[in-house]
């Protein structure tokens, strides 16, 4: 999945720290029968990870966001 660069940052900040499995699974619990809360999930992001990336925007938080909720579905 192609990221920009502060997403890329994010997603290898993630992946490099372990925290890929918990981040999906935190993704997961964020998907309802219907649809899926990203707000939610980009909210949690941005409280756990925000201080590390200050520049980061909600868009590309949404591309985490994005990346997670495929991660969770697999």
């Amino acid at each position: 999945m192609p990221f920009s660069v502060a997403a890329q940052q994010i997603h290898d900040y993630i992946v490099n720290t372990g925290g890929a499995n918990q981040w999906t699974a935190v993704a997961r619990s964020h998907i309802n029968a219907k649809d899926r809360d990203v707000d939610g999930l980009i909210g949690k992001l941005k409280a756990d990870l925000g201080a590390a990336f200050p520049n980061a925007s909600d868009t590309h938080w949404g591309e985490i966001a994005t990346w997670l909720f495929v991660q969770a579905r697999h």
